[in-house]
């Protein structure tokens, strides 16, 4: 029986469509996130190796094992066609992010089923169909600026998305049908999400509160718990908790699969999840992606970029919408117990995981990825709310006049992280800072020194005493110390230093990433769209030693050359941030 393409189908698919446009563009650009050399490092060992041991364990390895994957299938697709060895720089990078688009889209995909898991077909029983709330929360997280950029790196945080998204999905689903497949797969999908990322177990937060608070029988058709088909036999708050045990059984096993050397080598897992507590708990690697009040700084970065005031705002008024309908008593006909289960399932996760982050002093912005689909659902949920509650006016003209404000409001909250998405697009597919930066140093005679930015900024004597001709600055560390000069009062003396008595020779800038549009300042560093694809880059021209001060040999990258002395680099009196370049060493943000 072929299937039929309603209008709602139609409608997701456009939305789906969306999703993929937005996030394949750019997506074969040259690796700008911090992690991913290290990643597609690791990846390539395994397949020349044939082992599937980690370099690390610092994160799950499920994303390892598909991009290696990936790669593998890729290579092979290309031998048929005569083209053999390996897929390496560049290109393998992009086979490697495809795990990363497909499973952005798929979570886009998965925000309709999501609604309708928690809220059925209606928002309420005397209402009409909830035919806005879904397609509109796909459509929110199709345009979600964190998203999308999530989507174009090789790395853990999309798939993780995806998987915590479904665990709480047949966490609910569960609830609804008390059938022990939907707990076996909701565990399943737990496991997998935990092989991803460790914080992927935090999705299990749903299913273990619904087993001490849901009602034991299906919540669509009010039979028994041993009714249906396959459920599990027995008492009402037993067969509930039975449910809950056997998801956190079968959540061990997808686990293991995931990561397999955590059996095998337990003792290097159990060192992982003490480097990585002791690193969101002290910044230590990370200093310049820490600081007070994290909880705070996660709602402000949710609010300026990761959905942008208009969702934010939805999100947050249809969450309070559901925390209301959750505490009062429902009118008669709306399931009572049965629905206020089923809405607070829906907002544990992503409060669990907001508090849980709260609790330490590093603050990436990635973290916040897997709030995303809830947050969307429920800013959805209060667009619906909202337009039935004008729809009901008594007056027609006030119909009207609401329902327009209404479509405006909705377009210009979708119009503003829409903006960033193409403006995002476009920008990336132009050359990297550090590109020209490179391009610069080529073209300087040989034997020129040339210091690049690194995570701790050297002295200038200390510049002085190794020979080099020309430092480089980067904005990912002077803005920061800028903002932050009585956290770095060492590191202000030194920058303070280079740039009075240095003559600046180059600057390399892309004016949309060193601006405000993408995230304030004050987010910075641990808003990451600017430090990944944007970095302010500055060469300084060092003085001889004893010298006062260089005079410009030439500007070949013939940008902004010839400051005149003392000058504040871009951003150096500005209200924080920065940007992040590691031209000269490795590691992890």
């Amino acid at each position: 029986m072929p299937l039929r393409m309603t209008r709602s189908r139609w409608m997701w698919l456009s939305i789906v469509a969306l999703a993929f446009v937005l996030r394949v563009v750019g997506i074969d650009v040259s690796s700008h996130h911090p992690d991913e050399g290290n990643i597609i490092k690791w990846v390539r060992e395994m397949l020349t190796s044939g082992s599937l041991e980690p370099r690390k364990m610092s994160y799950g390895t499920l994303t390892l094992y598909l991009e290696a994957a990936f790669l593998w299938v890729a290579e092979a697709v290309r031998g048929l066609f005569g083209f053999h060895g390996p897929l390496v720089g560049r290109r393998g990078v992009t086979v490697a992010r495809t795990v990363s688009l497909a499973s952005s889209v798929a979570t886009v995909a998965l925000v309709p089923g999501l609604f309708r898991a928690a809220f059925g077909d209606r928002l309420s029983s005397s209402g009409s169909p909830a035919v806005l709330a879904a397609p509109l929360g796909a459509l929110f997280l199709a345009v979600a600026f964190l998203s999308v950029q999530c989507a174009h790196y090789c790395t853990v945080d999309s798939l993780m998305a995806l998987l915590t998204t479904a665990t709480v999905l047949f966490a609910l689903q569960t609830y609804r049908s008390m059938r022990a497949r939907d707990a076996i797969v909701c565990g399943v999908c737990a496991g997998l999400a935990a092989g991803t990322k460790y914080t992927g177990a935090l999705a299990l937060a749903p299913l273990a509160l619904g087993a001490l608070l849901c009602p034991s029988r299906p919540l669509d058709t009010g039979e028994v718990a041993s009714g249906p088909r396959g459920s599990i036999p027995g008492g009402t708050r037993v067969h509930a908790l039975a449910l809950a045990a056997l998801g956190a059984v079968a959540s061990v096993p997808a686990f293991l699969v995931a990561m397999p050397y955590a059996a095998l080598q337990p003792g290097r897992l159990i060192e992982a999840l003490r480097y990585e507590g002791h690193h969101y708990a002290t910044g230590n690697t990370t200093q310049f992606a820490a600081g007070p009040n994290t909880f705070g700084w996660n709602l402000e970065f949710l609010y300026y970029t990761g959905l942008g005031p208009g969702l934010s705002l939805m999100a947050l008024f249809g969450l309070a919408w559901v925390v209301a309908r959750v505490v009062r008593p429902g009118p008669p006909g709306e399931g009572g117990p049965e629905r206020r289960c089923r809405e607070l399932l829906l907002i544990t996760y992503p409060v669990v995981v907001m508090v849980f982050l709260a609790r330490y002093v590093v603050r990436f912005d990635r973290n916040l990825l897997p709030v995303l689909p809830f947050a969307a659902v429920l800013a959805g949920v209060y667009a619906q709310a909202t337009w039935e509650a004008v729809s009901r006016a008594r007056r027609r003209w006030l119909v009207r006049v609401g329902q327009g404000a209404w479509v405006a409001a909705v377009a210009l909250s979708v119009l503003y992280p829409l903006s960033r998405d193409i403006v995002f697009d476009w920008q990336i597919l132009k050359p990297h800072t550090r590109r020209q930066l490179k391009q610069w140093i080529r073209e300087q005679p040989e034997g020129t020194k040339v210091k690049k930015h690194g995570f701790r900024q050297q002295s200038l004597s200390w510049l002085q005493k190794h020979g080099y001709d020309y430092a480089v600055m980067s904005s990912h560390s002077w803005e920061p110390v800028a903002a932050q000069p009585e956290r770095f009062s060492k590191l202000v003396k030194r920058y303070r230093e280079l740039f009075a008595t240095c003559k600046t020779v180059a600057v390399f800038r892309n004016p949309w990433f060193d601006s405000d549009f993408f995230a304030p300042h004050d987010l910075l560093n641990s808003a990451t769209v600017n430090i990944y694809h944007g970095p302010t880059l500055m060469v300084l021209e060092l003085p001889p030693k004893g010298g006062e001060r260089a005079g410009a040999r030439r500007d070949a990258g013939g940008h902004e050359a010839g400051k005149d002395r003392g000058e504040s680099p871009p951003g150096a009196g500005s209200s924080g941030g920065g940007v992040h370049d590691r031209d000269e060493r490795s590691g992890r943000e």
